[in-house]
């Protein structure tokens, strides 16, 4: 059997190429088009000739979604048209459009395997855990399958990208997810609601690849993206395991080297890990302090890390030489002006060599939701239609110092990395009010972001910008 992914951003996707490489190991077939890059994209289904088509989508996707799904299941309509991704634990009603067929909740290795076997024996798939079915204008809610605890049997088949997007092997970036899960429950994050998915099943929330099967993987990657400078770990925790580690760093010192970029909570992060992290040549350590106001940090994003974690965790990273990446959102309920002054004079402490930024969304379904309703930053009829298709750009909650916070959320990258140029416009918002073209400075902004964190040349970040502009 042969499944179509159909996704909208240029990037690859690990889940699809995850799906990719665990469907292959039972004898089926996947293929990918990314909606963006296509001009045709009804001709190219025609030309592929899947047996279903999927949809792999993130909750920004969502009205891109209604449009180019419905469109495609009018004019192939003897084909089943499923659905997976992220925004599928947020929004499994999606089942209840007319023009979807069947809505993946959860990891989906397991049920999409179970639904090709059956389809290829003519077999009934009513009951495939995993599945939210509809047939017979009935909808059918199956149980969430338990995910696959044991990552080394998920092999990544990134030659669907490559085979009809040659583009991708210039890449510099190479990303690769070593673990999934996270403990954690912020209340902005999807993994919260995963995990109450998951909560009564006695599995780990948390899952990580063997060191070896990681660094074989990683050998293979770079024979497909010869031209990598950086590698990539965008783990939601990459140092929870100590013992992984400390097996991986002395393996990736010897047959890897290149330099590579990790994320991390800060009590994960000691002087021996720090060490080892030097030796196996990681030069960023990523970490989400989010706001410096650890009251809000608490009660609002749900995340029980004081701000001398951040502190301490920063120390130990300088002494070893290694690069602070730091988040911060703006525009989140009960947000003020001072706390963006305080989040900004909290990274020059940090010594942050990077500084990220981002609009809050308030995803329906997620706590930070709820707590956006309670403060009316959000109407009550507030959907996922009402997101904005970047976090980067536009704020959606109504905020009684939106306009000030988002003037200074354009000058954010320069205000942490020049505390000289943070120190003439505290509290004088007039003189940034007085600079023009405040959008091409937030863009400039990104792209020094991007140039900086994925160590590209400028013009490789410029078409890296081009190509996330494109996407919006």
């Amino acid at each position: 059997m042969k499944i179509l992914f159909i996704h909208k951003q240029n990037f690859m996707f690990f889940g699809v190429s995850a799906l990719a490489g665990y469907i292959k190991k039972f004898g089926h077939t996947a293929d990918v088009l990314i909606a963006n890059k296509e001009k045709n994209l009804v001709a190219k289904i025609k030309e592929i000739n899947p047996d279903i088509i999927g949809f792999s989508i993130m909750s920004n996707d969502y009205i891109w979604f209604l449009d180019e799904a419905q469109n495609i299941k009018k004019l192939f309509s003897e084909k089943l048209l499923i659905v997976g991704g992220t925004h599928c634990y947020l929004c499994s009603e999606l089942i209840e459009l007319p023009f979807v067929d069947i809505v993946c909740v959860g990891e989906g290795e397991k049920p999409l395997t179970n639904l090709l076997n059956a389809l290829q024996n003519k077999n009934d798939y009513s009951h495939i855990k995993g599945l939210i079915i509809k047939k017979n204008n009935q909808i059918i809610k199956n149980e969430i399958d338990i995910p696959i605890q044991n990552l080394d049997e998920i092999p990544e088949d990134r030659s669907i990208y490559l085979n009809r997007y040659p583009h991708f092997k210039n890449e510099n970036l190479l990303q690769v997810i070593s673990s999934r899960g996270c403990p954690l429950y912020c209340s902005f994050c999807i993994n919260g609601k995963i995990n109450e998915f998951y909560k009564n099943q006695s599995i780990k929330f948390h899952r990580q690849k063997s060191p070896q099967f990681l660094i074989n993987e990683l050998k293979n990657f770079l024979i497909l993206f010869p031209k990598t400078k950086t590698i990539f770990f965008p783990d939601d925790i990459f140092l929870l395991n100590k013992k992984f580690i400390k097996e991986f760093a002395e393996l990736y010192s010897k047959e890897i080297a290149i330099p590579f970029v990790m994320t991390t909570f800060p009590f994960y992060i000691d002087d021996e890990i720090a060490k080892l992290l030097k030796n196996a040549n990681c030069k960023i350590v990523m970490t989400a302090p989010e706001t410096a106001n650890e009251q809000h940090r608490f009660e609002i994003f749900k995340k029980k890390i004081k701000n001398q974690h951040f502190i301490d965790m920063s120390k130990i990273a300088k002494k070893h030489n290694l690069k602070i990446y730091t988040t911060a959102m703006f525009v989140y309920p009960k947000q003020t002006i001072d706390d963006v002054y305080k989040t900004i004079e909290f990274n020059h402490q940090l010594q942050t060599d990077i500084p990220f930024k981002s609009f809050l969304q308030p995803y329906p379904h997620t706590e930070i939701y709820e707590i956006a309703l309670k403060n009316n930053n959000i109407p009550q009829n507030f959907s996922f239609q009402d997101l904005p298709q970047s976090y980067f750009l536009k704020s959606p909650l109504n905020h009684q110092q939106k306009n000030e916070i988002t003037l200074i959320y354009y000058f954010y990258y320069f205000l942490v990395k020049y505390p000289s140029f943070y120190k003439l416009i505290k509290k004088r918002l007039y003189i940034l009010k007085l600079i023009p073209f405040k959008t091409l400075i937030n863009y400039f902004g990104i792209f020094l972001w991007f140039k900086n964190f994925k160590n590209l040349s400028s013009a490789a970040a410029l078409l890296y910008m081009l190509r996330f502009w494109k996407d919006k």
